[in-house]
């Protein structure tokens, strides 16, 4: 424990402490950690301190509760900021993640009318589609469709996007640069061929998300849409109130 940790609330020690020993592998993913009584003894805390340390720790996703069995570690959930405009691969890379990408489909298509309103597009103009699964530790995590404007990209299909950041291929080879985005957030139940790519059961519970990315000039870039598995992410924003 660090020094300065004794400053923080008794419950946010056992918590690092815990977290600490998760990390290190000391804990298993599916190993059942202390339970409320065990952590009262060990500490010298009250069994309500005890369960708020318990209860941060599965709020941070280290962990899941099951009523009447206890709690017990799950495999680290992926922390994404809802606020960022950042690519997968350099996320992850900066986590210490071993990340891969399978190319379902790269190809190119017209535009219907939802993807051209999207990327500001007459309808029946050709766009590049790219189908990736996203895996994190040879796990999928992620299916995404991204439609990209071809005419801001010349040639793209050369690529190789199962080992290439497309992000990193607009910036350096096409001088485009992402520059904010928008999105939108659904919850959504895996159908059979979604859960078949994703090798997750059949009606299993996926964030939605939909969203264009922009260069500075607000020319749409991007069109993405991405399932996300829920039992891998969570997503956080920093809130700030308008009252002085």
């Amino acid at each position: 424990m660090k020094d300065t940790d004794v400053y923080l609330p008794k419950y946010k020690q056992i918590e690092k402490h815990l977290i600490k020993k998760i990390k290190s592998k000391k804990y298993s993913t599916g190993e059942k950690l202390p339970s409320e009584r065990e952590i009262s003894s060990m500490f010298n805390v009250s069994r309500m301190t005890a369960r708020k340390a318990l209860t941060a720790i599965v709020d941070e996703g280290y962990a899941q509760a099951i009523i009447g069995k206890g709690t017990f570690v799950k495999s680290s959930a992926i922390r994404k900021s809802l606020t960022s405009l950042e690519g997968f691969s350099k996320m992850l890379k900066e986590r210490g993640k071993t990340i891969q990408s399978m190319v379902i489909k790269f190809e190119v298509i017209e535009a219907d009318s939802h993807i051209a309103s999207n990327l500001d597009l007459p309808i029946g103009q050709e766009i590049y589609r790219l189908t990736r699964i996203r895996k994190v530790d040879n796990e999928p995590v992620a299916l995404e469709d991204c439609y990209l404007n071809k005419s801001l990209f010349p040639d793209l299909l050369k690529y190789d996007f199962s080992t290439t950041s497309l992000f990193s291929t607009m910036r350096e080879i096409y001088n485009v640069f992402p520059f904010k985005g928008s999105q939108t957030i659904e919850i959504c139940l895996a159908k059979k061929w979604l859960a078949e790519r994703m090798e997750i059961k059949l009606n299993s519970p996926l964030f939605l998300f939909k969203g264009s990315t922009y260069s500075s000039d607000n020319t749409p870039i991007e069109y993405l849409v991405s399932y996300i598995r829920g039992d891998k992410y969570i997503f956080y924003n920093e809130l700030k109130s308008e009252e002085i």
